[in-house]
């Protein structure tokens, strides 16, 4: 026997906790997970198929739409179609990787990641499933200036690739990072290695009698 589906009210009363945790809101699949933020976020779950796809966040859908969702991916799934192609974003993905991150990162880290996966803005509203590599190389080398944000961004790019494996494979492992981008130059400094040398500096030191600025 279903279990009675979720009402607004109920989904408001939910209270976050240290944890992530989910409830189920409808018959048909759809799930809600509670962040420790206080942030929920729809999702579709389908045990018997091993499916958890990413519906939207509570605010910017609401209840009614999200079993409407819900329902259709439940529909499309009996009738033997893949859902491996739900056009879901690039930057609705990475927003998820955040909520999960936020559970353990500071928030200073998690203000400082968002701000990187906001710049490849191509990425942002495009389907995580026809997204390219090339496009992934193309987003990243806008920002070859010699910073190590190529190299951040990259890697966060990959997490979020990683936390999306229900959808699609994880592209970027096809990316040979060393060979692609630039790698960024680290400046030499001369170094006194001599002990004559060393020795030479600290008595001219000891015997400096300017100011020290």
């Amino acid at each position: 026997m279903h279990k009675k589906p979720m009402t607004d009210k109920e989904l408001k009363s939910l209270k976050p906790t240290d944890k992530i945790y989910r409830k189920s809101c409808s018959y048909c699949g759809l799930m809600v997970r509670v962040m420790p933020s206080g942030n929920k976020y729809f999702e579709f779950e389908n045990k018997a198929n091993k499916i958890r796809l990413a519906i939207g966040e509570y605010g910017d859908i609401s209840l009614n739409k999200a079993k409407e969702i819900a329902f259709d991916m439940l529909s499309r799934l009996k009738s033997g179609e893949s859902l491996k192609n739900s056009g879901v974003t690039f930057g609705a993905l990475a927003d998820r990787l955040l909520e999960i991150k936020s559970a353990t990162l500071a928030p200073s880290s998690i203000k400082r990641d968002r701000i990187l996966l906001q710049k490849p803005k191509k990425l942002l509203n495009m389907d995580i499933s026809k997204i390219t590599t090339l496009d992934i190389i193309e987003a990243i080398k806008e920002f070859e200036n010699g910073s190590d944000t190529p190299k951040r961004l990259f890697n966060l790019i990959s997490q979020v690739y990683k936390s999306a494996n229900h959808i699609t494979r994880n592209i970027t492992t096809d990316i040979n990072y060393k060979y692609t981008f630039k790698s960024v130059s680290k400046q030499n400094y001369p170094t006194l290695t001599k002990t004559s040398d060393i020795k030479a500096l600290m008595i001219s030191i000891d015997e400096y009698n300017g100011y020290i600025l």
